[in-house]
């Protein structure tokens, strides 16, 4: 440390005469107080610097503010279609239910499709009622697993009979873009007949 005190003692009063107060000293740090540059304002390239540093800053954060925007109104529009598929899906079960009242079940395989009301009408639904196909996993030649897969294949059979798939898709986006490209969101239920 005292090492330290001699050195700049020493380097002080090679560069600094004796005489020299505070003033003197600080304008060997400062060029700008050396008399020749009176402006004591900032360089042009100081000034380029500063403006192509906030250039930057202002691109990356308003790139962020935009694909933040853009995942809001995707997060809206997602959630918008699940209330209509939950509305929907409940019109068609409540249909399906009147049906079975009347003890109508559907046999064949049904689509239907259509548009949301106002003021959903951007919104498009399609709907498909099928037979639900369960496969039967072959057993091996013995008779006792003949026997057994036979009772399983009896089973799966009747499960198949009553059982439909009820598959909703709501769409959204422009209608002349083809089906299998616009934004969608599909639910699926199934409805059993118990009698």
């Amino acid at each position: 440390m005292r090492l330290w005190k001699k050195l700049n003692n020493v380097l002080l009063a090679s560069v600094i005469p004796a005489k020299a107060g505070i003033h003197d000293f600080l304008k060997l740090l400062d060029p700008r107080l050396r008399g020749g540059d009176k402006s004591g304002g900032f360089s042009l390239l100081e000034i380029l610097i500063a403006v192509a540093i906030l250039a930057a800053s202002f691109t990356a954060l308003l790139a962020s503010q935009g694909s933040s925007f853009l995942s809001m109104e995707r997060a809206e529009r997602m959630t918008r279609a699940t209330l209509l598929a939950r509305q929907k899906m409940t019109e068609i079960e409540m249909e399906l239910e009147k049906d079975l009242a009347k003890n109508k079940f559907p046999d064949q395989d049904t689509t239907q499709e259509g548009t949301f009301d106002e003021p959903f009408a951007d919104f498009r639904w399609k709907y498909a009622v099928s037979k639900v196909e369960i496969p039967v996993m072959e057993t091996g030649a013995e008779e006792e697993s003949a026997m057994v897969g036979s009772y399983v294949k009896n089973i799966m059979d009747q499960l198949s009979k009553a059982v439909r798939e009820v598959k909703l898709t709501i769409y959204w986006g422009e209608e002349e873009t083809p089906i299998e490209d616009q934004p969608h969101l599909t639910v699926t239920t199934h409805i059993v007949n118990l009698k």
